[in-house]
């Protein structure tokens, strides 16, 4: 709650607190890592995410938020290794396949990233987020006419989506 109210420091210090009531608190430890990752303790929130994953290592979003750390970092492939094992977890997690979908952009895999945007689209029809990054490959690849129709549907989703309204405006 103090992490949704942009209370960083005091969510850190609860996480931390609840860690040294209980040690072995995966959620604890993943709940730590947002509020580390918010603050820009991304190696910290690495480390956090690693503990909760050696209590629980079939934590999928755990794994996920793991992923994105990482791929902040620059770390694409850990990042994917991530994606891949929430998914293996929880096939049904569209999150996961839309930030895989974004790590393979980053590699220039622009298919299989759009099949991943799909999946989770598939899967969470009202999806903004993935709806815009679809769009974007879809861009990329000459296919303006979908693109566009891509950004539409996310701004239906998300009104307020400057990313989308300023991509469908190009």
């Amino acid at each position: 709650a103090l992490l949704k109210l942009g209370r960083t420091d005091d969510a850190i210090s609860h996480c931390r607190e609840a860690l040294r009531l209980r040690p072995d608190f995966p959620e604890a430890y993943s709940n730590l890592g947002l509020a580390l990752a918010a603050s820009g303790g991304k190696e910290a929130a690495v480390d956090a995410y690693r503990k909760a994953l050696r209590l629980r290592p079939d934590y999928p979003e755990a794994r996920n938020n793991l992923g994105i750390v990482l791929s902040g970092l620059g770390r694409t492939e850990e990042a994917m290794e991530q994606y891949r094992k929430a998914l293996l977890i929880r096939p049904g997690y569209p999150e996961a396949h839309n930030n895989l979908g974004l790590a393979l952009t980053k590699l220039g895999r622009r298919e299989e990233a759009s099949a991943q945007y799909r999946e989770a689209l598939r899967l969470r029809p009202e999806f903004p987020e993935a709806r815009y990054h679809l769009g974007l490959a879809l861009a990329a690849s000459g296919r303006a006419e979908e693109a566009m129709a891509q950004y539409r549907e996310a701004l239906r989703l998300k009104p307020e989506y400057p990313q989308a309204r300023n991509n469908l405006g190009v």
